[in-house]
């Protein structure tokens, strides 16, 4: 996104095996539609019979074609999710007092200098804040510092990267909280 961050930190691989069940998800909805479609297409005879008057095809028709849609939009988050649980080269994220590097694969890669992160804990919101309805936002901070992801945002995109980081990297937040204190303590030092 901007300049090069050079991590030489705290390194915490993705979670291939969740990638490969995501995969797994989707293009399991991927063959239920092939499956709808193959079933539905034979049924389509948009010539006027006795036994139809051609409205029942088209509105399979039309049926077809959002089950069709539904598949490929299915399609491309699986193959997606597969091609990062078969990636050959390392993924996950990079972190140091200096920045955050996100080794994505297939979905990405962000080399993200200190200057450019917004770091907030839920106790830091305002009261008008979405996210202070959560019930995070009452937790008492020495709480939230120790077993929390903050809210950091890439602030020239105001991309959210805490949820990129909690869907490839980690299903226990409160280790990776303790694994990225200290360089998440100094992105919130300016």
């Amino acid at each position: 996104m901007t300049a090069e961050v050079q991590i030489d930190g705290v390194f915490v691989p993705a979670q291939r095996g969740r990638a490969l069940g995501r995969a797994a998800f989707f293009l399991a909805g991927v063959a239920v539609c092939g499956i709808l479609l193959r079933q539905g297409v034979p049924l389509l005879r948009f010539t006027p019979s006795g036994a139809s008057n051609r409205i029942e095809d088209y509105a399979l028709g039309f049926v077809l074609l959002i089950v069709a849609g539904l598949g490929v939009g299915l399609l491309i988050p699986g193959l997606r999710h597969l091609a990062l649980a078969l990636w050959p080269g390392p993924v996950g994220i990079a972190a140091n007092p200096e920045g955050l590097l996100l080794l994505l694969g297939p979905v990405g890669r962000w080399s993200i200098p200190k200057s450019e992160l917004h770091v907030t804990y839920p106790f830091e919101f305002d009261e008008g804040d979405e996210d202070a309805a959560s019930f995070e936002f009452h937790l008492p901070a020495e709480v939230q510092e120790s077993t929390l992801i903050p809210r950091i945002r890439h602030t020239p995109t105001d991309r959210d990267l805490r949820e990129v980081i909690l869907k490839h990297v980690s299903h226990d937040e409160a280790a990776l909280a303790k694994r990225l204190g200290s360089a998440i303590q100094a992105w919130r030092v300016r």
